[in-house]
């Protein structure tokens, strides 16, 4: 498992992604609020742009749950998240898991390949 991140925060947590990401309820945890946090995220421009307050609200409400019932999820691993450096850190990784690797996770087959060593 690489613990450095000399290629980048990107190539550091496809890494060692696939360890953190195999206990089905986690999966499906995943599988679930990633595209909300993706809406979530989408919805706090939307709103400035719209000038619409409540629509940047629900968007950070989303964004937030997610947080929380993915965090929860990962203690049913085997493996624990590498330990953040700081609250930057917990702000970027879990945009670049969002947005980046956990899409990149599907889209690879490492996701179904996950899914079907737990059956």
């Amino acid at each position: 498992m690489n613990i450095t991140r000399d290629d980048g925060l990107l190539a550091w947590q496809w890494s060692i992604y696939s360890y953190g990401h195999q206990e089905r309820r986690n999966l499906a945890v995943h599988a679930l609020t990633a595209p909300l946090f993706i809406l979530g995220t989408c919805a706090l421009p939307l709103a400035a742009l719209l000038r619409v307050p409540w629509l940047a609200g629900c968007g950070l409400g989303v964004m937030l749950a997610t947080l929380v019932l993915q965090g929860r999820t990962h203690k049913r691993e085997k493996t624990p998240p590498a330990p953040f450096r700081g609250p930057l850190d917990v702000l970027a990784r879990f945009f670049a898991e969002q947005w980046v690797t956990f899409p990149r996770y599907v889209l690879s087959g490492e996701f179904a390949r996950a899914w079907a060593k737990r059956l």
